[in-house]
């Protein structure tokens, strides 16, 4: 009887090392996935950085000083008025005040 037991024991003991088992090859194949969905991400968003920058750049080695200056104020202005619509968001309803403040704008400046 106590040799059936032993050997249920073992047995018990080898199903939980076998669950455990895969229970870490499940997690390592679901890092796998993760490392490779964020490569994947980090690749397409370089590659659609590299696509958003002027053609100047791939066309000439030595780029206009005006251009390289224009760019950069353009995505200035870009963030800034990213910000700005940002800003003009109520935090409490979330209502869109940026028509208003565009019409107390143009009021100011007549």
């Amino acid at each position: 009887m106590s040799r059936f037991l032993l050997i249920f024991i073992f047995l018990d003991f080898t199903l939980s090392q076998i669950k455990e088992n895969l229970q870490v090859q499940q997690q390592l194949i679901d890092g796998e996935r993760k490392v490779s969905l964020i490569s994947t991400i980090i690749m397409a968003t370089k590659e659609l950085q590299d696509l958003t920058i002027y053609p100047y750049k791939y066309l000439t080695s030595n780029p206009d000083p005006i251009n390289i200056e224009s760019s950069k104020l353009e995505a200035t202005y870009s963030s800034l008025g990213e910000e700005l619509q940002r800003r003009c968001i109520c935090p409490s309803c979330h209502l869109d005040n940026l028509e208003s403040f565009s019409e107390l704008l143009a009021n100011l400046e007549k």
